[in-house]
Formats: structure tokens, C-alpha cells, sequence
């Protein structure tokens, strides 16, 4: 919410950064800091998680191998 309004601010009203920032209380640094998205932070926990599903279904797809014979001599 904070960082909208110092964005309103900026471009809208042609304050600074620094004081937009000062009259809102939101740090510059956090103002100026990129967010990343959710999906891009997870994305190494999903990507294991989909590997692990994947190579599930492939060994519940794939027939179970003949039992082996016993050959009597």
C-alpha cells in the first residue's frame, strides 16, 4: 500500500523519491527494492516437487517386470 502511494507521489505529484518515502514512512531502500513474485521464490521447491510426481507416475505406469523362474535341476 505504501509503495503505491509513494509511486502516486513520484510520477503524479513530482516528489522525490527520498521525500515521498520520508511522508509515507515507508524506507527508501524498501521502496527501491524488487519483490520478487511467489511463484519465481518457490520455483526450486516446485520444480523438485514436479520431478518427484513425475517419476512417480512413471514407475506406477510402467507393468512390474515377470517374477523370476525357478529352474529345478
Amino acid at each position: 500500500m505504501k509503495r503505491q502511494v509513494v509511486e502516486v507521489m513520484v510520477t503524479q505529484h513530482q516528489l522525490s523519491i527520498s521525500r515521498a518515502c520520508s511522508a509515507t514512512g515507508l524506507p527508501r531502500a524498501a521502496y527501491c527494492k524488487v519483490l520478487a513474485l511467489p511463484q519465481d521464490k518457490d520455483a526450486e521447491v516446485i520444480d523438485e516437487a514436479n520431478r518427484a510426481t513425475l517419476a512417480i507416475e512413471v514407475a506406477q505406469s510402467t507393468p512390474a517386470s515377470p517374477p523370476c523362474c525357478r529352474v529345478r535341476v
